[in-house]
């Protein structure tokens, strides 16, 4: 089984015979985390698939509405309920693997939105070399960084002697940095200029950034699940139509090709003995202001193409690494050290937000605060919005949400290397994938705590917030309001290692949503989760929801407010997966396998000793979300649906386990509750070994 879908990711791994694909980095055991084919074909017997996969080809669902923006990358994953969990596996381990490349990690994301673009760009490695026809091989540093900061064809930009003397002091690898990201902005902005065309913008006099951020993120902004919205103004969907992707994935591999190699280079310089004791520097440029700073505590405003901080406790407020406007499509900040604070809250659209272009925020390390209101600390719109942060115990926070690697139209990635960090939103954050969108959270090591407030985000027909997070993939419903339905698109978390904490809502931890996917991946760790329903690998509405906790001594809702429908439940033409490879864990009120309306639901824990607790009522002849492996029968509805199976799987497959009494699940045994032709349950509890 070789699922389109991975063939995008672009590295070379071998194909193995069980259908994953061989990784690299971090989390060695989760190509293990493996369905044993005996078992696999006993699931497919008990559930009507014996001849079949246990899954929708392309022509069933093409009963369901289409929709504009629906990914192909997305549709693939209903060919078989188990490839939402190797897609996982796959790029989470790349994710991983590739944590210090930043232009791989963009390539791998955009290839999900199937822009393939820029892929293995060669960068200059040679000293002498500065990678452009317009700047000759061994041009000294200094004329080098003039005639980079003007741009091809263009005059050489004169430096003041007070920058010439600044220069100078912070040394020649700090030279050689600015000339080098100078040179990659003028590689890769007319690519991204291109991305978003003017025929379909304001016309006349150009309008400000905020109108165009309020016009793009019009159709989102109305309360989750809400489907009454309208939007008069058809520019907002217009921009969606006109959009290119590929343009947008190319000029930020261009760039982040450049900065990697300019990184590297600056970084293994042995003439870095930087006298960071000098006064800012602030240069003005066709691509837009770059400014320097010392070791020093610095206070940042508003930048432009690129703010080089060297070190020190820093404030940053006002537009913080997010592109100024369309034609200065590229904004940076690097900083080099320190506790610093990015205060992103007056303006939306904020910190490494990819507006029109590419936004970054690169910290290398310090206990770092991070703030907005809407929208931004690695939010892709029409473009690649990036925080990257490598070190440090930092403070992720947003007021309302888009954030924490979210996109709409683009890619939005937030990436922690180390550190133990804390998460705050309300809703459509922390790896969250809307339309034409890839948002994606990756951390890679220590103690995190993910919290999603419990108010802000009422859902009117529940009555609790949706908070649509940790690995959400989301598409704009609104069959009651102005039609303009759209596709959505991929929420992914990948989680390298530590003790966690989870405390969410609806719709979160691996979840999907009108022809969304969401992806959530845990590689260790004894872990904690809070969460009401549609979440733990859910999905509703044509959508696709993935959760894999791959070892630890887990928590799953062990409190008595926690609401079924979550743990594998799928509804309305869905497939859902939640798996937990080792550990004792406990669970309560767990649905744990459930398909409603014409969906697919596994859920499966490998080994340990298990606890399932029951802390609601329990009727036994209401099958609406029976718990343990059960679909809701339905009366025929003459139409495609009766041609469609529902199935829910429940497997325990080692360890002693404790099941609630009164209740069809029990140790050492296994249980079909098949209702119809078209309705499948199937439990099994035992330690399964292939023979």
């Amino acid at each position: 089984m070789v699922l389109p879908a991975l063939i995008g990711l672009g590295l070379a791994f071998a194909q193995a015979a069980d259908g994953f694909m061989t990784r690299q980095g971090p989390g060695v055991d989760r190509a293990g985390l493996v369905f044993p084919s005996g078992l696999w074909d006993q699931v497919r017997r008990h559930t009507g698939h014996a001849d079949r996969p246990l899954g929708y080809t392309y022509e069933q669902m093409l009963g369901y509405p289409p929709f504009e923006f629906r990914l192909r990358t997305v549709e693939n994953l209903f060919r078989d309920v188990r490839d939402p969990a190797e897609l996982g596996g796959l790029i989470g381990d790349n994710l991983l693997a590739k944590a210090g490349e930043p232009a791989q990690v963009a390539y791998m994301l955009w290839s999900q939105l199937d822009a393939r673009a820029g892929r293995e760009w060669k960068t200059p490695t040679a000293a002498n070399d500065w990678g452009v026809p317009w700047i000759p091989k061994g041009t000294p540093p200094t004329r080098a960084l003039s005639l980079a900061l003007s741009g091809p064809a263009q005059p050489p930009l004169g430096l003041e002697p007070a920058t010439l003397k600044a220069l100078g002091k912070a040394g020649e690898a700090v030279v050689r940095l600015v000339a080098r990201l100078a040179i990659a902005g003028h590689e890769a902005a007319p690519y991204l200029r291109a991305a978003s065309p003017e025929v379909f913008w304001f016309a006349g006099r150009p309008p400000s950034r905020r109108a165009y951020y309020d016009l793009l993120v019009s159709p989102y902004l109305g309360d989750v699940n809400d489907d009454t919205i309208l939007v008069a103004d058809r520019r907002a969907y217009d921009a969606m139509r006109n959009w290119d992707a590929n343009y947008s994935a190319v000029g930020s591999a261009l760039f982040l090709r450049h900065y990697e190699s300019a990184l590297a280079e600056f970084r293994a310089a042995k003439s870095r003995n930087l006298d960071a004791r000098f006064d800012r520097v602030a240069i003005e440029t066709p691509l837009g202001r770059v400014e320097l700073a010392g070791a020093g505590v610095d206070e940042h405003g508003t930048g432009g193409f690129l703010t080089l901080d060297l070190g020190g406790n820093d404030r940053y407020a006002g537009l913080i690494g997010s592109p100024l406007d369309r034609q200065r499509a590229i904004s940076v900040v690097l900083d080099l050290g320190g506790d610093d604070a990015y205060d992103g809250t007056k303006t939306d659209g904020n910190v490494g937000c990819g507006l029109f272009g590419l936004g970054l925020v690169h910290d290398t390390g310090g206990n770092d605060r991070y703030q907005v209101s809407n929208g931004g600390i690695g939010f892709g719109l029409y473009g690649t919005g990036m925080v990257i942060d490598e070190a440090g115990d930092d403070l992720y926070e947003a007021k309302k949400g888009w954030a924490q690697g979210a996109a709409y139209a683009g890619v939005g990635l937030l990436l922690d290397r180390a550190g133990n960090d804390r998460y705050r939103t309300i809703c459509m954050s922390m790896g969250f994938g809307g339309t034409r969108g890839i948002g994606a959270l990756v951390d890679v090591a220590g103690d995190d705590d993910y919290y999603t407030a419990d108010t802000g985000n009422e859902s009117k027909a529940w009555g609790k917030t949706v908070s649509m997070c940790l690995g959400c993939g989301y598409g704009r419903r609104c069959d009651s309001g102005d039609g303009q339905n759209q596709g959505g698109g991929f929420g992914i978390v990948i989680e390298g290692a530590g003790d966690d904490k989870y405390h969410t809502s609806v719709f979160s931890l691996g979840s999907g949503y009108w022809w969304g996917a969401g992806i959530f991946e845990e590689r260790g760790g004894n872990d904690v989760y809070r969460c009401t329903h549609y979440c733990l690998g859910s999905g509703a509405h044509f959508a696709i929801g993935s959760f894999v906790d791959l070892s630890g001594d887990d928590r799953y809702n062990d409190r008595p407010d926690a609401v079924e429908r979550w743990g594998a439940i799928g509804r309305d033409g869905s497939v859902a997966i939640c798996i937990d490879g080792d550990g004792d864990d406990v669970w309560g009120n767990l649905t744990g396998g459930h398909a409603d309306l014409d969906s697919i639901a596994v859920f499966w824990d490998r080994r340990g000793d298990d606890a399932y607790k029951r802390m609601q009522p329990f009727d036994p002849a209401q099958m609406g979300n029976r718990p343990f492996g059960s679909a809701a029968p339905y009366p025929p509805m003459r139409n495609f649906r009766d041609r469609l199976m529902s199935v829910g799987v429940f497997l325990d497959t080692g360890g002693k386990d404790v099941y609630p009494a009164g209740m069809t699940a029990a140790e050492e045994s296994s249980w079909h509750l098949q209702t119809g032709p078209l309705f499948w349950g199937y439990g099994y509890d035992g330690n399964w070994s292939e023979r």
